[in-house]
């Protein structure tokens, strides 16, 4: 017997053979052997046993096995084979012949076309009933979980689905991993495992609450190429539910952003590096932050390492690698190995070839070459040796690939860029630091000149100036005035080369000011008269008048020099003919223009700039133009004369603001001095005309630099010290003799003590001699050599002013200030430093350092006197103001000490209004706000850990803020109260505050003091209060709510019950008056016969009889049901008052009296309508309840009928009037009067005091009948409208009733002034009635769903063509068919289907889109009678209402009003 694995081999063999298949195999290839006829199954594979085919497999394939096809395609040609569809693929059937009656079958899986061939074949092939998953082959599968999967297949986007709690994979597409559909039926946790972490929390969720989910960019780790990576995925998860709504699945929808994520990290990396690198100043800080940035960025940059590179090594600056990768030191000169891959050679390598070096680790997986490391040299544009070496490794979870390369490459180009910025900035810096230290050795080097210089001169000119001033010969003061002369020429040539020394350094900061530029530069060109006309030249002058301060700002001292330097140059080179000065406007510049020109052999060489040595007057005249941001141009030709130009903007928008002084004053020419002082003794013409020597910039005067001292050589010996006080120009600020102008504004006399002590402190003996010769004229003066012996002496005697010399040994100037400063007794001495050196730095130092003032060598003996008196002047001025200081020091004291016994009794506060800043509170208010003193909580308050707003609640720190910063507009003394809450702990506290603001002497605020007081017991008081009182308030809501809604439940009842009594009155009524139509029909046919039939005649006499008496007993119901209501409604306050319906008076007693014009014939009743004359003229309406008003008429002139009946004389007269308008073309409120006079047989005393109460009646109201409502309700009605009712009546002799009512009348001014009679308002207004079609009948639609109602209304309008309709639909129906076109509608409200108010909206609708078509007439048929509900129902467009119940008289009243019956 043949074994089964024998019988297989069979199979296979025939199927290659046949098929030409390769690899079969029986675990996932479909085959079997069968004999036939019978079609037993001999042999099948395992897949084929496990899938079963659809478990009917033989059977369905019965027809075909049996079938000659399957042999003439035996072949392997594919003519026998059978196709069918199996699931999401079909199925090929091939059969082959082994003889022996067998049959060896095999079928092959065709995929359908969809996106997922491979997914769809790994489906089927999967051993559903083997895997884990319990869900059976596909053929089991729901319905929509088949169509699911079909859905997937077909969608090229990854998407797989779940089963499953533990969520196998039953489908996966083609767009997804291999791993997914190569694994379809395992669990996820299994595929992977690595990523389940971030994949189990999102299929969960969605699985347990059904409610899709979409995440974006979600980071998650995978393990697709042998390593792990990070991708990120934007995943959509949702559930595929089941019929019967269960989750029988969840499908995923993956979009994979690696690329795009990684590109925008990647670009944001080097962005920010470029930030980073950018802000560097050194290499050293650049290296820093590149260490830095690495460190922060691991997620591309796994490792790092910075080496700095020298000739021959290269030394690690920082490194993220292990200790063995990356060597401290590595040597990088000697030459390379054949096997260079260590770390060292590498970077060796790198270094040598200064190229990039990629190099890929042992532990990178292959193909991926993730972690790979790259080695980037660092080069300078200037230098073929490389710099530094960096050392990047990518990160281990991202392949290095061409994109992650190009980062790497932007990294290494934007790193480059830096380097070269940073080692650029370094050169630069360098250079700088080479200029500014020699310019210190320069300015060293004029500070040692300067020093060396002023010292002699200045014993050179204070000698002379004293020896000028007494009696000497005529030679001596001549030689005298020449060695004094030139001495001043020597100093100004010092100072000429120091004002060079402070162009070069760019030391003189101009101060710019509105100036007169005509006045002052006349002032100027001026000075230069004299000099000029000496030399023999032509002096030419055209200065413009037009030059004011309203445009020109100016530094004048710098202008001087300006002026001075070209005029002193022109001079200087010009031996003959002329010099010129031009001042002119140039408007389309908006500048103005210094022009000097001269006629001499030309001084400018062209060929050379100005800042060449050859050119140093003009190079310096450019540098001062230049501070004014103008320009300086030269016209000159050899030996032909000079032009200079100088160009100077108008305005001051150019300046800097902090060197514009007081742009809305000018200065005026007194502020310059006189025309005197700004030439000193002009040079002689020789010293002119000689030959090209120093500019004449440093032979004139600089009279407005306050750095130079003004020497002037005394003309006689009646000069005195004293006239010093007039040239005095101190830095203090103070001009001469203000000191005594102070003291004497102050009341105190001006006295000099004569034996002040000076010290004069100078470690030059000859100087310091000559300081105290000069001094000891006037007061007492000793001299020290250094400023410890001064202040030695100060132990013994405390000077009144000290002079004191910078430079000194053994203790300097500054060290000696310093010391005097710190001691009590001798820190308000004045002192006065004096030095060589000029400039504002050292003047500012000095006054910084504590000096009284600053002095410059050399300065002559007057402005030394003027100076020290200045501060003797000055201390004794400080003294004075001490003393009055002390005495209201100690008042002010006194009184604080009054003033804070007062304020430690509440809290208080004084904050500055600019920060709302505690300056000052009390100790209560320190432990309000949770301090024990109020010295802690102040400290707190300057080191900004407390602040007050801090604890008071946010909602009132807007409100404070708003108190505490008072806009000032008003000095008041206004107290401001207010409350707010503040936090103390964890509580929280009221605060009612009261706030004086406080202000300074020039109107200013300075801040607000405040009073506070703890009012939280009140304040929880009275919120305790305000709850009971909001409690009762709620109570009595509540009570109103139900009150409200048991009248609107009393208000819906007493509908009800209106509704359904008058529905059967109604249908009584009308049913009556058919059944007395009939008797009077009959009556008459007897009559038209001529029938004696006296019996017959009887009984239909009775039958009317029975019928009045029916037709009475009606009314006399809807009478008293009416009334009831009234008062129910009455009682319930239910009765609404409408005051703003307009009306006539007149016109509305007519129509009512119209009404009763039947009753009135038929009872031979006369009545009269009388109106006052006043009504009759007014043109306008008056705006009232017209219902609530004919209502009470009503009833009175009933009552009148009733009453009247009785007597012969049968007369009402009905009388309307209008009591206070006296002008009827003006709007007001006015009062309307209205009586019922009757003929009646009136009523007793007794009778009337009864009248008005309910239910109440008179002795004879049983006669006439009646509820005793009537009067009742009429009376409540008139005073709800304002008025009052009254009676009038004597037995036998009648009754009038009269009431009054409130109304607002509306003037018009149509008709106005036209006088009216009664009679023009009886006849009522006419409308425009609708005529009878041609057979004289009108065509009414009745709408009613009571079957009873419509009969009755079909019976009352027999004489008509009528058309009925059960509900509202079907009048719309009968409308919108326009087969007829109907003349009125009388409409029910309340049916089913549609309702009546709808209906009538649907047909108004209907008639707004066809204009063509007359508007139909509506009346609404109800049982509802109240003013509300008939005002609502017109406002559906309906016209009228008729009111149940009715009777035949009533329903063509209503119908006369639209048709013309």
């Amino acid at each position: 017997m043949e074994s089964d694995t024998e019988i297989g081999a069979q199979w296979v063999d025939a199927v290659q053979r046949a098929a030409g298949l390769d690899g079969l195999s029986e675990h996932r290839h479909l085959g079997c052997i069968v004999e036939r006829p019978s079609l037993r199954l001999v042999w099948a594979t395992r897949a084929f046993l496990r899938q079963d085919c659809g478990k009917d497999c033989l059977q369905r394939l019965a027809p075909w096995l049996g079938s000659n096809a399957i042999d003439s395609g035996a072949d392997g040609s594919g003519d026998g084979d059978l196709v069918e569809n199996f699931f999401f693929c079909q199925l090929r059937w091939r059969g082959f012949d082994l003889g022996q009656d067998r049959l060896a079958i095999h079928a092959e899986y065709l995929p359908l076309k969809t996106h997922s061939i491979s997914a769809t074949i790994s489906i089927c092939n999967t051993d559903w009933l083997g895997c884990s998953i319990n869900i059976g082959p596909p053929d089991s599968w729901p319905t929509e979980l088949l169509s699911a999967v079909s859905a997937l297949l077909n969608t090229p986007t990854p998407s797989v689905i779940y089963v499953g709690p533990e969520f196998h994979v039953l489908a996966a597409n083609d767009g997804a991993d291999k791993k997914m559909f190569n694994n379809v039926g395992q669990r996820i946790r299994d595929i992977y495992p690595e990523s389940w972490g971030a994949t189990s929390k999102r299929l969960m969720s969605v699985y347990s609450t059904g409610t899709p989910l979409t995440i974006d960019e979600a980071p998650t780790p995978i393990n697709r190429h042998g390593f792990l990576e990070t991708i990120y995925v934007s995943v959509a998860t949702f559930p595929v539910f089941g019929r019967n709504g269960s989750i029988v699945g969840v499908q995923s929808t993956f979009y994979d952003n690696t690329k795009s994520v990684l590109q925008r990290r990647r670009l944001d990396t080097v962005r920010n590096l470029w930030h980073h690198l950018n802000s560097c100043k050194s290499a050293v800080e650049f290296w820093k932050e590149l260490d830095f940035y690495f460190s922060s960025n691991r997620h591309d940059l796994s490792r790092f390492a910075i080496y700095s590179c020298s000739d021959h090594t290269a030394t690690l600056l920082s490194k993220s690698f292990d200790a063995c990768a990356a060597s401290p030191t590595i040597r990088i000169s000697n030459t390379l190995g054949p096997a260079n891959t260590s770390f060292q050679d590498l970077v060796k390598r790198c270094f040598q070839e200064r190229q990039l070096i990629e190099f890929t680790p042992k532990e990178s997986v292959a193909l991926s070459n993730n972690g790979c490391w790259t080695f980037l040299p660092i080069v300078h544009d200037d230098e073929l040796t490389v710099r530094a070496v960096i050392v990047l490794a990518a990160s281990e979870n991202v392949q290095f690939d061409e994109d992650c390369k190009a980062f790497i490459v932007q990294i290494w180009q934007e790193i480059q860029r830096g380097f070269r910025l940073v080692t650029s900035l370094e050169f630069q810096k360098r250079h700088v630091e080479e200029l500014v230290q020699m310019d210190k050795s320069k300015t060293s080097f004029f500070t040692s000149i300067s020093h060396e210089l002023r010292t002699p001169l200045t014993l050179i000119l204070g000698p002379l100036e004293s020896a000028l001033s007494a009696d000497l010969h005529t030679d001596v003061r001549s030689n005298l005035n020449t060695a004094f002369r030139n001495a001043v020429r020597l100093l100004k040539f010092v100072d000429n080369l120091l004002d060079q020394q402070d162009l070069d350094i760019m030391d003189i900061e101009p101060v710019f000011r509105p100036t007169n530029l005509s006045g002052r530069t006349l002032q100027l060109v001026a000075a230069f008269t004299h000099i000029i006309e000496s030399a023999g030249l032509e002096y030419r002058l055209d200065i413009a008048r037009d030059l004011t301060s309203d445009s020109c700002y100016l530094d004048i001292m710098i202008w001087e020099k300006i002026v001075f330097g070209l005029l002193g140059n022109a001079v200087k080179f010009t031996s003959n003919g002329f010099v010129s000065c031009r001042l002119t406007k140039d408007l389309p510049s908006r500048s103005f223009k210094l022009i000097v020109s001269d006629s001499g052999h030309g001084h400018y060489i062209p060929s050379e700039p100005l800042s060449s040595t050859n050119q140093p007057d003009l190079m310096k005249i450019d540098e001062l133009v230049k501070l004014h941001h103008g320009t300086l141009q030269v016209e000159n030709m050899k030996g032909h004369g000079t032009s200079v130009t100088v160009t100077i903007p108008m305005g001051f928008d150019f300046f800097p603001i902090d060197r514009i002084l007081d742009v809305h004053h000018e200065m005026e020419p007194e502020d310059f001095g006189s025309g005197s002082d700004l030439v000193e003794t002009p040079p002689t013409p020789s010293q002119l005309g000689g030959k090209p020597g120093p500019s004449l910039v440093s032979t004139i005067t600089k009279p407005f630099n306050s750095l130079v001292p003004k020497f002037s050589a005394p003309s006689s010996s009646t000069a005195s010290a004293t006239s010093a006080t007039s040239t005095f120009s101190s830095s203090t600020g103070y001009e001469a003799g203000s000191i005594s102008a102070i003291l004497e504004l102050m009341g105190q006399e001006v006295t000099h003590d004569e034996v002040s002590l000076v010290y004069v402190v100078n470690d030059n003996q000859e100087l310091r001699d000559h300081f105290v010769q000069v001094l000891e004229e006037h007061w007492r003066a000793q001299g020290f050599s250094n400023g410890a012996a001064a202040l030695d002496a100060c132990k013994k005697a405390l000077p009144s002013v000290i002079l004191c010399d910078i430079m000194m040994p053994v203790m300097n100037g500054f060290r000696l200030l310093k010391t005097l400063r710190e001691r009590d007794d001798t820190k308000d001495i004045p002192v006065i430093l004096m030095s060589n050196k000029t400039g504002v730095d050292v003047r500012i130092t000095s006054l910084q350092a504590g000096a009284d003032d600053y002095m410059v060598k050399p300065f002559s003996n007057k402005e030394l006197n003027a100076r020290v008196k200045t501060q003797l002047d000055l201390a004794q001025l400080r003294s004075e103001l001490k003393l009055k200081l002390k005495i209201q020091t100690e008042q002010t004291e006194s009184h604080l000490s009054v003033l804070n016994d007062v304020v430690m009794l509440n809290p208080v506060v004084f904050f500055s209004l600019d920060t709302i800043k505690i300056k000052y509170c009390n100790a209560k208010f320190a432990a309000m706000c949770g301090y024990s003193s109020s010295d802690e909580l102040l400290q707190d308050v300057e080191s900004k850990k407390f602040s007050f707003l801090n604890i008071v609640l946010p909602e009132y720190r807007e409100k404070l803020v708003s108190i505490y910063r008072n806009d000032g507009t008003t000095t008041k003394k206004e107290i401001n109260s207010y409350e707010f809450q503040i936090m103390k702990g964890r509580a929280t506290i009221w605060i009612e505050a009261h706030g004086i603001m406080r202000y300074k002497p020039d109107g200013s605020l300075s801040g607000s003091i405040n009073t506070f007081k703890d009012v939280t017991h009140q304040k929880i008081l009275q919120e305790e209060r305000i709850r009971s009182l909001e409690e009762k308030r709620a109570a009595q809501k509540l009570r109103a709510d139900e009150a409200e809604e048991s009248r609107q439940h009393q208000e819906n009842f007493i509908d009800m019950i209106c509704h359904e009594i008058r529905n059967p009155l109604s249908g009584i009524a009308n049913n009556n008056d058919f059944i007395k139509e009939t008797f009077q029909q009959i009556k008459a046919t007897l009559k038209l016969l001529n029938a004696d039939l006296p019996e017959v005649s009887n009984h239909i006499e009775q039958g009317l009889q029975f019928v009045e008496n029916i037709a009475f007993c009606t009314r006399h119901q809807k009478t008293i049901a009416d009334q009831v209501l009234k008062v129910s409604k009455l009682n319930m306050n239910l009765v609404v008052i409408d005051k703003n319906v307009p009306f006539n008076p007149i016109h509305l007693v007519f129509g009512i009296c119209g009404s009763f014009a039947a009753e009135f014939r038929s009872n031979e009743i006369e009545h009269e309508v009388i109106a006052s004359e006043r009504l009759q003229n007014c043109c306008g309406h008056f705006m009232g309840d017209p219902p609530r008003l004919s209502q009470v008429l009503i009833n009175l002139i009933a009552n009148a009928i009733k009453f009247t009946l009785v007597r012969p004389a049968r007369k009402i007269t009905i009388t309307v009037g209008l009591l206070d308008i006296q002008e009827p073309e003006v709007d007001l409120n006015c009062t309307l009067s209205f009586s019922v006079t009757d003929t009646g047989a009136g009523m007793t005393q007794e009778d009337i005091t009864k009248l008005f109460k309910r239910f109440s009646q008179t002795s004879k109201t049983n006669e006439y009948g009646g509820s005793g409502l009537g009067l009742f309700i009429s009376k409540n009605l008139v005073e709800l409208m304002g008025g009052k009712m009254e009676v009038a009546s004597t037995k036998g002799g009648g009754t009038t009733f009269s009431f009054t009512i409130k109304a607002n009348y509306r003037a018009s001014s149509e008709n106005a002034g036209k006088r009216k009679s009664i009679e023009d308002f009886r006849a009522a207004p006419t409308k425009l009635l609708r005529t009878a079609s041609h057979d004289g009948k009108f065509i009414i639609m009745i709408v009613d769903d009571n079957k009873v109602n419509r009969q009755i209304l079909e019976k009352h309008l027999k004489m008509h063509h009528v058309v009925t309709a059960i509900n509202g639909l079907e009048a719309v129906d009968l409308v919108y068919a326009q087969d007829r076109q109907y003349d009125l509608i009388l409409m029910d409200l309340e049916m089913p289907i549609m309702s009546g108010p709808l209906a009538t909206e649907k047909i108004r609708e209907f008639e707004a889109m066809h204009p063509e078509c007359k508007r139909i007439p509506v009346i609404a048929v109800t049982g509802n009678a109240r003013p509300a509900q008939i005002q609502e129902t017109l406002s559906h467009g309906i016209d009228s209402v008729l009111t149940k119940p009715f009777d035949k008289d009533g329903l063509y009243k209503i119908l006369r009003e639209f048709l013309d019956l």
